[in-house]
């Protein structure tokens, strides 16, 4: 699947290819992914419309629209869930005896 875009930073026309859509309800995005991950700040209603439609013809056409590229969460908040397994200990079995 493919769409058509304006490009953000020199307003040329720009293609890329879609893998999936996820809608984010918190944010009001739509984002596409896949060669380039783009984003339109939309409503569901109309998410769901242009999403049905790329997935029936296979290609969209996105350039009325003022499409922006997704920006990733930073992955800094990882490195809390890092700390903590530290504090995990692995199985040690040499604390057991095996009688035979």
């Amino acid at each position: 699947m493919r769409i058509l875009y304006r490009n953000p930073e020199n307003q040329s026309f720009s293609v890329t290819e879609v893998t999936n859509t996820e809608y984010m309800d918190d944010d009001k995005l739509l984002v596409f992914f896949g060669d380039e991950d783009i984003c339109l700040r939309i409503e569901q209603k109309l998410a769901d419309l242009l999403t049905k439609t790329l997935f029936e013809e296979g290609k969209l056409d996105l350039t009325s629209y003022g499409c922006v590229p997704y920006e990733w969460p930073d992955e800094d908040d990882d490195e809390d869930d890092e700390d903590d397994d530290d504090d995990y200990s692995p199985f040690d079995g040499s604390d057991f005896v095996i009688r035979i």
